[in-house]
C-alpha cells in the first residue's frame, strides 16, 4: 500500500513532468523560429555584401577580408544559437520519455509497495533535475511567462487526463 504522502508526490511529479515537456517543447519551438529569422538578418546579407565585393577584389581587397571576417562573425553566433536549440530540443526529447515513465509510475500506484515507489519516483526526481538543468549549463535563459502558461496547462491537462 502506497502512502498518502507518496501517492502526493508523484501526482505532484506527474503536474510538474507535464509542465516540463509542454515548456521545452514549446521553448524549442520559440528557438527555432527566433533562430531561423536571426540566420536570415545575419547571413544573407553579409554572404551578399561579401560576393559582391568579390567582384571588385582587386580594388577592394581589404573590404572582401572585413567582409569575410563579417561572415566568420555571424556564423560564430549562429553557431552557439543551433547549440543552445540542439540542447533544448533534447530536453524536450527526454521529457516526453520521463513524462510516460511517471505516468506509468502513477498507473501502477495500486501494485507497488510505498518503497518502491518512493525509490523509482526519487530516481525519476533525479533525471529530471538533470535533463532540465542541462539547458541552463549552455546558457539557455528562460521563459517566465512560458513557465507559467505550461503550468497552467499542465494542471488542467492531468486533471482532465485523470478526473475520477
Amino acid at each position: 500500500m502506497v502512502s498518502e504522502a507518496t501517492s502526493d508526490h508523484v501526482w505532484d511529479q506527474l503536474i510538474d513532468i507535464t509542465r516540463q515537456t509542454r515548456y521545452w517543447r514549446r521553448l524549442s519551438l520559440k528557438m527555432t523560429v527566433r533562430n531561423n529569422w536571426r540566420t536570415a538578418v545575419l547571413v544573407l546579407p553579409t554572404t551578399g555584401a561579401v560576393v559582391s565585393l568579390l567582384n571588385f577584389l582587386p580594388e577592394l581587397a581589404e573590404l572582401a577580408v572585413n567582409g569575410a571576417f563579417a561572415v566568420f562573425a555571424c556564423w560564430s553566433v549562429i553557431g552557439r544559437q543551433v547549440e543552445k536549440l540542439a540542447v533544448v530540443r533534447e530536453a524536450s526529447r527526454k521529457c516526453v520519455d520521463l513524462e510516460s515513465e511517471v505516468k506509468n509510475l502513477w498507473r501502477d500506484l495500486d501494485r507497488l509497495d510505498d518503497a518502491q515507489v518512493t525509490k523509482k519516483a526519487e530516481e525519476l526526481d533525479r533525471e529530471i533535475n538533470r535533463v532540465t538543468t542541462k539547458p541552463a549549463e549552455f546558457g539557455v535563459l528562460g521563459d517566465d511567462d512560458l513557465n507559467d502558461a505550461c503550468e497552467t496547462e499542465a494542471h488542467r491537462a492531468i486533471r482532465q487526463e485523470y478526473a475520477a
